[in-house]
């Protein structure tokens, strides 16, 4: 439920702009040559020469335009992580104008001067949808929720880091849709959200004792203070709890208890019912 983008922070440089001129990229973006052991060894140096020259400007001025684009826009393309911390926090456009550049000559004097061996030398986030987009998505009656996001944690819990530009959706998915859009833009009814996160996914993947309260079925169950639910995970501080959540019980165990931590670890793994592992 985010204007955001997923797939990790975003460089806004195009990938061919940092490697040799023998290596071929006319796989686009995500050919898999860009995979190979050691091919951005000489980002800076091959991006230098192109950025010197005035046809290479112009196709990697080209290419930007279109990155960023793609990702909402410069005045919609947030830098999340970069060694000069007042670049964080900023968009592409509100640099250009404090810096007296163009948005293309930020991205490349952030590639040139950020963190070695980080692809554009910054972590970027762009704002790539509307508000709309996710309404629209979200009033459909097929449309499940899922966080989509992999395991991440706090700083200071024992095998667990937040990452610098990781996507909020793995501490406020589900908080943020009732927040947002039922609570806040009234978009969807709370049972409408609700079904989405619990029967109807359920239902997907074919759990059939999981996803309602009915006699019978395993206790899955959250309780929420619905004038307290809010998310706070940000694009900028991605590993922040969510507020309101109460209570949460997992196969009949209670895993939060007024909003702690219990320390139990019921959860198993569960498998599509009628479907053999593959």
């Amino acid at each position: 439920p985010y204007e955001t983008f997923g797939g990790g922070a975003r460089p806004m440089i195009p990938r061919w702009s940092l490697v040799h001129d023998t290596i071929d990229t006319s796989g686009g973006r995500d050919s898999p040559v860009y995979n190979t052991n050691g091919i951005f060894d000489d980002a800076r140096q091959h991006l230098t020469r192109r950025w010197n020259d005035p046809a290479g400007r112009a196709l990697i001025e080209r290419d930007i335009a279109w990155i960023v684009d793609h990702n909402g826009g410069a005045n919609r393309v947030v830098v999340v992580d970069y060694p000069d911390r007042d670049f964080v926090g900023r968009t592409l456009a509100e640099l250009a104008s404090e810096m007296d550049m163009t948005y293309h000559e930020v991205v490349v004097h952030m590639a040139l001067n950020g963190y070695r061996g980080l692809l554009g030398g910054a972590r970027t986030r762009g704002y790539g949808m509307h508000d709309m987009d996710v309404v629209n998505y979200y009033r459909q009656e097929y449309t499940a929720t899922a966080s989509d996001a992999g395991v991440s944690g706090i700083d200071g819990v024992p095998g667990f880091a937040s990452v610098p530009g990781a996507h909020p959706r793995h501490f406020g998915a589900f908080t943020r849709k009732i927040a947002r859009y039922v609570k806040e833009l009234n978009a969807i009814s709370l049972p409408f959200a609700i079904r989405s996160m619990t029967g109807l996914p359920a239902r997907i993947i074919g759990l059939q004792d999981r996803g309602l309260l009915r006699q019978g079925y395993k206790a899955d169950i959250v309780i929420f203070d619905y004038d307290r639910i809010q998310d706070r995970a940000t694009v900028l501080e991605p590993a922040l709890y969510s507020e309101g959540v109460d209570y949460v019980m997992v196969n009949g165990v209670l895993t939060v208890d007024g909003g702690e931590f219990t320390d139990a670890l019921p959860g198993e793994v569960v498998l599509r019912q009628g479907r053999p592992i593959s």
